[in-house]
């Protein structure tokens, strides 16, 4: 309907919208680096929402809810009985 076709991706707030840089500041990562390592290496990383292809490093834009998601998903996988609280609060940058 409303013209679109087969086509035309997810919709998604515009406002959800974040970068790599933002998701690393956001789960308090120790550098972007980080967001990259886990969008190679993890194939629970949801994927990017949006890619500008055409430039020497492309741009990635995630949908946040997506990446919160994900990160709390992790972490209950990880939360292990006897680690204590602090063990389970530890960021990525303290892995």
């Amino acid at each position: 309907a409303h013209g679109y076709g087969p086509g035309v991706g997810r919709r998604v707030d515009v406002d959800d919208l974040v970068s790599a840089r933002v998701i690393a500041d956001r789960l308090g990562f120790s550098g972007v680096h980080l967001v990259h390592y886990y969008f190679r290496s993890d194939e629970t990383f949801p994927p990017p929402v949006y890619v500008v292809p055409d430039m020497a490093r492309p741009i990635r834009l995630w949908c946040w809810p997506d990446v919160e998601a994900w990160w709390t998903k992790r972490h209950h996988r990880q939360a292990r009985p006897g680690r204590g609280a602090a063990a389970r609060q530890r960021g990525p940058s303290q892995e």
